[in-house]
């Protein structure tokens, strides 16, 4: 199913993680809109019948591990960089203040 949502949904290229407050959660571009899971498909909508909750879980969690493996191989976009970065600040408050004060002595 998760490779289906993907497909159909061209999204594969466009999934982004973002950390929000002490989270980990997939945005559907760099906006960081959550990601939702909606069973899309070319079928007449009387015929049309969504996934229940737990696939959409399923799914959701699929790609996630799907993405962080892509991620822990060392393939990654600016953005992903972007995201490793504002985790690693998240941990580590004071190397937010090292790279400010870094940068003020360069300019």
């Amino acid at each position: 199913m998760a490779k289906y949502y993907l497909t159909v949904n061209k999204s594969a290229t466009t999934l982004r993680f973002v950390f929000d407050d002490g989270n980990v959660r997939l945005a559907t571009d760099i906006d960081g809109k959550t990601l939702t899971v909606v069973k899309q498909g070319n079928t007449l909508l009387r015929n049309y019948v969504d996934w229940s909750e737990p696939e959409k879980q399923a799914v959701g969690n699929w790609i996630k591990a799907f993405k962080e493996r892509i991620l822990k191989d060392g393939i990654l976009c600016f953005d992903d960089a972007y995201f490793l970065a504002s985790c690693y600040v998240a941990r580590s408050p004071r190397s937010r203040d090292l790279c400010r004060s870094a940068s003020s002595m360069c300019s």
